[in-house]
Parts: C-alpha cells; structure tokens; sequence
C-alpha cells in the first residue's frame, strides 16, 4: 500500500477560499458571527429576563414598605403580604 502526504501550500490563490470556508464569519466589525441558533436562545433569554426584571420593579416598592414596618410591627397580617410578593416572583 502507497503512502500519500498532501502538504497545504499557503501561497495557493485557493487557500484564500479554503481558509474562509473553515473560519466562521465574521461581522461587518471583525468578530465573528454568533450562530443563528445561539442568537434565537439568547433573545428568548433576553426577554424572559425582561420580564422577571419588570416583574420586580412593579413589587419592589411594596416590598421595601413591608419590610420597613416588619421589625416594628411582625404581625400574620404583614407576613402573608411578604409571602405573597416572594410567590409573585416565583411564579
């Protein structure tokens, strides 16, 4: 059996082409492209964080009430507000 090597010549016309086709694009800037699956999951992210993100800022200002009065005044009443506002969050 005859044994073969191929050696790349780098100085080829080809090697421009073959040398674009294993790199992964490039943007407009220089850095390379972010797959399009990659991109889908992160803007499904992006706006699941969003959500929660507003989700907070709407029960952030009770919550800083509740939890002003809770070392004066520790009642059931108080309590179940606080446990209310922790399960909005959660859900």
């Amino acid at each position: 059996m005859q044994e073969s090597v191929f050696i790349f010549n780098y100085n080829r016309r080809a090697r421009k082409a073959f040398i674009d086709a294993l790199l992964p694009p490039k943007s407009s800037n220089g850095s390379p492209v972010m797959p399009f699956e990659l991109e889908v999951v992160e803007a499904a992210l992006h706006s699941r964080i969003q959500r929660f993100d507003d989700r907070l800022m709407e029960l952030d200002p009770h919550v800083q009430a509740l939890l002003e009065v809770l070392p004066n005044k520790l009642t059931a009443d108080i309590l179940e507000q606080l446990r209310i506002s922790k399960q909005t969050l959660i859900c």
